[in-house]
């Protein structure tokens, strides 16, 4: 079996919620193809989606392991690691995972949205908004830097900004209205 097409199987497992049969896809993918990162990666979230939170993080750190092993300048598995330990209270080393993510992809909307929230609740509120306005520019699609922006604005008292940030958060949140013929 091709370790790119089993990896594939994987994905759409994964995303139908099969975590299992993702899980086992995956198994066999690194033991064939130990430097396969993704799979690494995809293997911490299935373990997250499972509440398993020891064994995602056993996982993302063996994708990031290697990723720094080979240089392979990929995002994914510092963010995934970084947004988990940052849930868990470990607001220092998610904010340097964000960094190392975003060394790989210094455009990278989710690793700046990300690093923006640790930031606020470090109250480093100035490197915050710098950090959330990043995302906002890099992904003009992307709706939760305007959502975290509007509450750091109210927080400071700038009201029209807040309203603004929060107004275009919710437009970006609408489904998209089908046309019409």
């Amino acid at each position: 079996l091709n370790t790119t097409y089993a990896y594939w199987l994987a994905r759409l497992d994964y995303d139908s919620g099969r975590y299992d049969a993702a899980i086992a896809r995956l198994r066999v993918v690194v033991q064939r193809e130990p430097t396969f990162i993704r799979a690494y990666d995809n293997l911490g979230l299935c373990y997250e989606a499972q509440n398993q939170p020891e064994e995602a993080a056993r996982q993302y750190r063996e994708a990031i392991r290697r990723a720094r092993e080979t240089g392979e300048q990929w995002p994914w598995p510092f963010l995934n690691l970084g947004i988990l330990l940052g849930q868990r209270g470990e607001a220092q080393e998610a904010e340097a995972l964000f960094r190392e993510a975003l060394e790989a992809d210094p455009a990278f909307a989710p690793a700046l949205y990300h690093l923006g929230t640790v930031l606020e609740q470090n109250e480093r509120t100035e490197d915050a908004v710098q950090m959330l306005r990043r995302a906002a520019a890099a992904d003009p699609g992307y709706a939760e830097p305007y959502f975290a922006l509007s509450r750091i604005y109210r927080r400071s008292g700038r009201t029209a900004d807040a309203d603004a940030a929060l107004a275009t958060f919710q437009q970006l949140r609408q489904p998209a209205k089908a046309a019409t013929p």
